[in-house]
């Protein structure tokens, strides 16, 4: 199982490098300054650029970002069709003299998307009536604690979720040696998917469905009743 671990991590290493051969690498100039955008109207963020995400729900929106103050000028950051869009300009890679921060608030959090080796931290309990869902990628992760009617987790490519909080109903997948840390998260109903030597830690009152394929592995706490199915190496059990 560790072998194949290692071989998915691999993967997903080679996958991002071939990404940055044609790009122009920026280096930070070391005067890490902040700026503040005017962008509003979105429930959604969606962030492509190796940064630290510092996600709050307020009732107002805000978006700040802070990085050396040369590298701006090759930083997007758009709201289209209620989505923020924050990531690098097409053929560069950037190269801060530290951690780009990126501080944003907003009311409703319907969509949380990271990518390119991201953290995204919550500064807050996310409470609301709107379903949420969350997509950590490309050997990202992601803190958060909710309270949600439901909570959609995809989480893929080594990368790492850790959720808390109380929701009704849960659908959640991790593949490519990816991690589900979700035994705080409780719910009544939890249908999960883990594939490529990931773990899944999963919680359910009510009713479970879990499938694990290749060297995958679920675990569940509560006393559900459980519709599992275990293919190649992966398992599907209570935790102690």
């Amino acid at each position: 199982m560790k072998k194949l671990f290692f071989m998915a991590v691999a993967v997903v290493l080679l996958a991002g490098s071939c990404n940055i051969v044609d790009q122009q690498r920026i280096k930070g100039n070391g005067k890490i300054v902040s700026k503040t955008y005017e962008l509003k109207d979105f429930s959604s963020i969606d962030i492509g650029n190796a940064s630290v995400i510092f996600l709050k729900q307020d009732s107002v929106f805000s978006v700040k970002i802070e990085t050396d103050e040369n590298l701006f000028q090759y930083i997007i950051a758009a709201v289209e069709e209620g989505e923020l869009d924050i990531d690098e300009k097409n053929d560069y890679d950037l190269s801060p003299s530290s951690d780009i921060k990126i501080y944003i608030s907003m009311p409703v959090v319907k969509k949380a998307a990271i990518s390119g080796a991201s953290t995204l931290k919550g500064d807050n309990r996310i409470t609301q009536d709107e379903p949420l869902a969350l997509d950590i990628s490309g050997a990202s992760n992601g803190t958060l604690q909710v309270k949600a009617p439901t909570v959609q987790m995809d989480v893929s490519g080594a990368s790492t979720l850790n959720i808390s909080g109380e929701t009704r109903d849960i659908r959640g997948e991790a593949s490519g040696a990816s991690t589900i840390r979700g035994f705080d998260l409780k719910a009544e109903t939890t249908s999960i998917e883990a594939s490529g030597a990931s773990t899944a830690n999963v919680f359910a009152s009510v009713q479970l469905t879990a499938n694990a394929s290749g060297a995958s592995s679920i675990k569940y706490m509560g006393n559900p009743k459980v519709n599992s199915s275990a293919n190649g190496a992966g398992s599907v059990g209570k935790a102690d």
